[in-house]
């Protein structure tokens, strides 16, 4: 049954998207940081893109990274904004930080 599923899903969708608006003030030794991390960790089995949105904590993000999620939107990287600009040095710095442990 669970491999019906899996294929079923597999084929089903081009990708996932994550809204993670309720999740402002997660923690990283919290009970919800551990089952957001479950939950995304299920997903990437899937191979399919993963698409995080709102994420407003640096933890989050931190987390999405080491998972292997590179799409997500974020109002600490970037405001919202009409014109695509470039990424802040403090904070380019902190995602080569990220990527690199």
């Amino acid at each position: 049954m669970g491999n019906i599923i899996f294929c079923y899903t597999n084929f089903t969708f081009n990708y996932f998207l994550f809204n993670l608006e309720n999740y402002k003030e997660l923690k990283s030794n919290s009970r919800e940081f551990v089952k957001v991390h479950c939950l995304l960790e299920k997903f990437v089995k899937f191979n399919k893109p993963i698409i995080c949105v709102n994420v407003y904590n640096w933890a989050v993000m931190e987390l999405l990274i080491k998972c292997g999620i590179t799409y997500f939107s974020s109002p600490n990287v970037f405001s919202s904004s009409t014109l695509l600009s470039p990424l802040d040095k403090k904070t380019l710095r902190k995602f080569n930080s990220i990527v690199k442990e």
